[in-house]
């Protein structure tokens, strides 16, 4: 076995590769694919052994201006079943917080089932969503309880031996037929806690070296990047030229973000108060009342309160009118100070 297997892995390190199938996911920074292979720079960022025949060197790709992009490596693993196995040769992505990203195959080569038949291009895209989705239902379960062994016969209408059919529980939206030896092999390995773990730890030691910048991070469509850059940011100073990168996360991110996002901020005058009033009128109802939370820890002005009352009697939301009038009966005592309200 283990000649075979060798014999096989020399055969596939003679194929060079070369991008058949992957989609840009629309969170990711599309300009983190469009480097010119000839500018990019690859830094490897460990080694992984998985077996003894088996490792992976895991690269960095840095542009030209040695600013990280993401991770790859040149997977080539066995896929097998009652004894009898196949290489699959693939080169996987992640970002740089280890979240998958894309997968490309060698020139040449496709991606088999059980029965022999070459993987269309609806399959590719479906095992691109399923690598794309860390909750995959069928990760839960070992392996032997959802595929029936191919070399046994059949054994009713629902299960076809020939084929490796799966368990009836198996949903269609979550497999390929006959491909899910392969779905598995690669799903656990893209979503190894080891490799993302160092994958995440690599990179963070590069933003504490200063090697990634918070502004590359924040300013990112990579939406991971805002979850994390927020998160290292809250036993951090924010200094004011990540505001405008905090004022985005906050419209464009999830309420969690947008609730992380605001304890960054602080109310220190009214034109911060005011950015936080324009954040209200621009957000979905379920981000306001956190919001509004935010508001109570500055000065109000009269020009200010004057346009939240108008503000108010256009409002026709329930729930945005009670969360105003909540706040501004916290501001009913006014005291005239500077041109300021205070409650």
């Amino acid at each position: 076995m283990r000649l075979l297997l060798a014999f096989l892995l020399l055969t596939f390190s003679l194929v060079p590769l070369s991008i058949i199938f992957g989609q840009t996911k629309q969170s990711l920074d599309v300009s983190s694919f469009a480097i010119e292979k000839e500018q990019a720079i690859n830094q490897s960022a460990f080694t992984y052994s998985r077996t003894d025949t088996f490792s992976y060197d895991l690269k960095m790709v840095l542009d030209a201006k040695e600013i990280p992009k993401f991770y790859y490596t040149e997977l080539i693993t066995p896929v097998c079943e009652t004894g009898q196995c196949h290489l699959v040769a693939i080169k996987v992505f992640w970002d740089l917080v280890g979240s998958y990203l894309r997968f490309e195959l060698p020139a040449d080569r496709v991606l088999t089932k059980l029965d022999h038949k070459h993987f269309e291009i609806a399959d590719y895209d479906k095992l691109d969503r399923i690598l794309d989705d860390p909750q995959w239902p069928l990760a839960s379960y070992p392996l032997q309880q959802l595929i029936v062994d191919s070399t046994q016969q059949k054994i009713d209408d629902e299960i076809d031996a020939y084929t490796g059919a799966t368990a009836p529980f198996v949903r269609k939206q979550d497999n390929i037929p006959g491909a899910l030896y392969t779905i598995y092999t690669l799903w656990e390995f893209v979503y190894d806690e080891f490799i993302v773990g160092k994958l995440y730890n690599h990179t963070r030691k590069m933003i504490a070296a200063g090697q990634i910048d918070m502004e590359d991070l924040l300013g990112s469509k990579n939406k991971n990047y805002w979850r994390w850059a927020v998160e290292l940011l809250q036993d951090a100073t924010v200094e004011d030229n990540l505001y405008p990168y905090l004022w985005t996360i906050m419209r464009k991110g999830d309420q969690y973000l947008c609730y992380e996002t605001l304890h960054l901020i602080e109310v220190r005058n009214t034109v911060v108060l005011r950015d936080l009033w324009q954040l209200f009128q621009d957000v979905a109802i379920e981000k306001k009342r956190d919001i509004i939370g935010k508001m109570e820890e500055g000065p109000v002005d009269d020009l200010m309160l004057i346009q939240m009352l108008e503000y108010l009697r256009k409002a026709d939301d329930p729930m945005e009118q009670l969360i105003l009038k909540k706040y501004l009966r916290n501001k009913k005592t006014l005291v005239q100070s500077g041109g300021q309200c205070r409650g």
